[in-house]
């Protein structure tokens, strides 16, 4: 081979070399350009996301592949731009990529795809915050009202719909809630002892007959709470001894209270009751 034919085959290697660069170099200008028609035929058109239909974003394209409109999931809708899906908002649900305001007295369910009735609160409860109006934040939530003693408290205030202002009272010692709950009276069934007369001071229930009746510092009652329709004996001596003074009540309605005479004062020491004195 002489050298003119080296020459000739070293040119035509070049020429190879250079056409394999600018093909390789035009095929990235179209996989990363995708406004060029392609040496495939394939045209990738510039678009609008406007043009997508209102409940459907745009997936953008490809030098392979023209964008496409796609629909979003329910509960949820496309975002102001149209490039992605956004949860529906508060107080709206819906599918197909369309959200809608709920109705009055409806709210969206768990995943926004669809709206349900508000949430009812029972006739013992109260509720706060509120259940959709208008688009507002759906807050409800049921509360139980406060529930009272029925053997030792009465109430005042009330509790219902979205107000409660319901507060429980303790009974004192000697009372029990009358029959509306709305105050306290006199306990027609059970014994009471006092510290001072005529029902004042530090007071007990008397469950039992007691043959040491020493409370609080001593044998000091001066006054007695006797159920209806029963008896109270009351001795000056521990183990039912000494003086005796009884109290009776007669009454099938209610209480009645009396006083100890002066040498029973502050030493009531032994108690039974539903019995007088010997």
């Amino acid at each position: 081979m002489d050298k003119y034919d080296k020459t000739i085959i070293i040119t035509i290697t070049i020429i190879i070399i250079v056409i394999v660069i600018i093909h390789n170099y035009f095929r990235n200008i179209e996989y990363f350009n995708p406004i060029v028609t392609t040496n495939y035929g394939l045209t990738c058109k510039p678009h609008s996301n406007d043009d997508c239909a209102s409940n459907n974003y745009r997936i953008p394209g490809t030098a392979r592949a023209d964008s496409s409109c796609e629909t979003c999931p329910s509960g949820e809708k496309p975002n102001e731009h149209k490039t992605d899906c956004i949860d529906c908002l508060v107080g709206t649900a819906g599918t197909g990529g369309t959200c809608t305001l709920c109705l009055p007295g409806k709210e969206p369910n768990e995943h926004k795809t669809d709206c349900i009735d508000c949430i009812v609160c029972s006739s013992t409860q109260y509720f706060t915050g509120s259940c959709h109006n208008g688009g507002s934040s759906n807050n409800k939530t049921c509360l139980d009202c406060p529930v009272c003693n029925d053997a030792t408290q009465y109430s005042t205030g009330s509790c219902g719909g979205n107000f409660n202002d319901k507060t429980c009272h303790d009974c004192p010692c000697g009372q029990i809630p009358n029959q509306e709950r709305t105050s306290c009276r006199w306990d027609p069934y059970n014994w009471y002892q006092f510290h001072g007369r005529d029902l004042e001071g530090e007071c007990t229930k008397i469950t039992g007959n007691i043959y040491d009746n020493y409370w609080t510092g001593g044998w000091a009652a001066s006054s007695f709470l006797v159920p209806r329709n029963s008896q109270i004996a009351l001795y000056t001596y521990r183990n039912w001894e000494g003086k005796c003074f009884s109290i009776a009540n007669p009454s099938r309605d209610a209480p009645m209270y009396d006083n100890v005479p002066p040498d029973f004062d502050n030493n009531v020491q032994a108690i039974r009751i539903n019995t007088v004195c010997p």
